[in-house]
């Protein structure tokens, strides 16, 4: 099978991966989610990012979430890049917020085929929950594998719709019930590439579904993000 036909079946199987659920409980919510983000090339084979993102949940009530996220990404030809992660975290929980230090290590590898980019995206990442606060704060935790497929398409010069799929897989099971599949998430989205300010301008329709828990989760989510890459 070649690689191009290979992504394309792992884009099928992923979006036919919304696991049935036997739980009688169901919790509903809607999001938006927004997300800025600054690239700037240190040379032709690495760049920098810095990226941070809100959400506000409980049907667009809530800010209960951020996160600051700093990038190193090294692309070693057009079609492959490794990224590393250090990405810190506050999530409200119940009246407080909750601190998060997370690695992520990820590959990415793109295919282009007439108007069309397919990217197959897998990465790894973990944290540390509460680390001054928590008797086990100083314990890795939350390992996941999540392997995401985007198909994006060149509509015109300016304008790229795509849909993606991403797929969390726990390895962990230390202070969770379960481990294995654990969330999904489904996108439907569209970007506007300026090109004079090199701006990109984005916003997508989300759906998660959350597994293993009690009441099953379902995120309706609307999202915007924001990008610039800098040249000095």
């Amino acid at each position: 099978m070649s690689t191009q036909r290979l992504y394309i079946f792992i884009l099928l199987c992923s979006l036919v991966q919304m696991k049935v659920s036997g739980q009688s409980k169901t919790y509903s919510d809607f999001q938006f989610w927004q997300r800025f983000q600054i690239q700037h090339s240190l040379s032709p084979s690495f760049s920098a990012a810095i990226t941070a993102e809100t959400r506000f949940t409980e049907n667009v009530s809530q800010f209960n979430y951020y996160y600051l996220d700093a990038s190193l990404i090294y692309k070693y030809s057009s079609a492959h890049r490794l990224t590393l992660d250090y990405v810190f975290v506050q999530k409200q929980n119940d009246v407080h917020f909750s601190s998060r230090n997370q690695y992520n290590i990820s590959y990415q590898y793109r295919v282009k085929f007439h108007k069309y980019y397919l990217f197959a995206r897998t990465l790894q990442e973990a944290q540390l929950k509460d680390y001054f606060t928590s008797n086990i704060g100083k314990h890795w935790r939350d390992f996941f594998l999540r392997e995401k497929i985007t198909l994006r398409y060149k509509l015109t010069k300016r304008w790229y719709p795509y849909i993606a799929d991403e797929i969390y897989y726990r390895f962990d099971n230390v202070y969770h019930e379960f481990k294995g599949i654990s969330r999904n998430r489904l996108y439907v989205g569209i970007d506007r590439r300026y090109k004079k300010s090199d701006y990109v301008f984005g916003t997508f329709f989300m759906l998660e579904n959350n597994f293993n828990q009690v009441p099953f989760n379902n995120n309706y989510v609307v999202g915007m993000e924001i990008s610039r890459e800098l040249w000095f």
